[in-house]
């Protein structure tokens, strides 16, 4: 009995997992954002994650960098960053014109 609920109680949290990564993807796939990234940073109250602070409009936000690979070698204070909406590319322009795009992957 006790080996069964432990399969049970894992096949549980790899149902959980699996739906909020798609939840996720599905909300990233539908936003849309724009702005200057004014601080790259890990932010030690998520995980250390890699995050952009990006202002819009007297607005700051964050972005976590880990959801488009390469994107945070890449970006740097100054630069332009735009999320267009009902893609899931992640576009970073340099002030000097060039732009890279980034695939999500989460």
């Amino acid at each position: 009995m006790e080996r069964k609920s432990k399969l049970i109680l894992l096949f549980l949290l790899i149902i959980i997992s699996i739906s909020c990564t798609f939840n996720d993807k599905k909300k990233t796939y539908k936003i849309s954002y724009k702005g200057i990234i004014v601080k790259n940073y890990q932010d030690d109250n998520n995980h250390g994650m890699l995050t952009f602070d990006v202002l819009n409009n007297n607005y700051t936000f964050s972005v976590t960098s880990v959801k488009w690979p390469r994107s945070w070698e890449y970006a740097e204070i100054g630069d332009s960053i735009i999320k267009p909406p009902d893609t899931l590319i992640l576009i970073i322009k340099k002030p000097d014109g060039s732009e890279k795009h980034f695939n999500y992957d989460w």
